[in-house]
């Protein structure tokens, strides 16, 4: 199980890694954004993916 798990772990931090940068570089908009799609726009698409099919996996269960 552990060895099906690790590429996942592995796909999983580099995306967050890679995030920071996009998230640093968006910091005034994630801080004060003017409107909701301000600061969702801010968030790095790949970050809201991840999080958007987590909620549905966990919905479905």
């Amino acid at each position: 199980m552990q060895s099906k798990i690790q590429p996942l772990n592995n796909t999983m931090a580099n995306i967050i890694w890679t995030s920071k940068t996009e998230l640093q570089k968006n910091i005034k908009l994630l801080e004060s954004p003017e409107t909701l799609d301000q600061y969702f726009s801010a968030i790095p698409k790949s970050l809201t993916s991840f999080f958007d099919a987590l909620i549905m996996n966990l919905e479905d269960k």
